[in-house]
């Protein structure tokens, strides 16, 4: 939902996570398999 976009300016930015939020906190399944992986347990 924030990939890949030009963001006019910083309230159009905060605007976006904003809307993404929601999204991101229905998703912790998804985002823990991507903390799990070994390349980013390893620093």
């Amino acid at each position: 939902w924030l990939s890949n976009r030009i963001f006019r300016s910083y309230d159009d930015i905060v605007a976006h996570c904003f809307d993404a939020w929601p999204k991101l906190q229905s998703q912790p399944w998804g985002i823990m398999s991507i903390g799990r992986r070994e390349w980013a347990n390893g620093f």
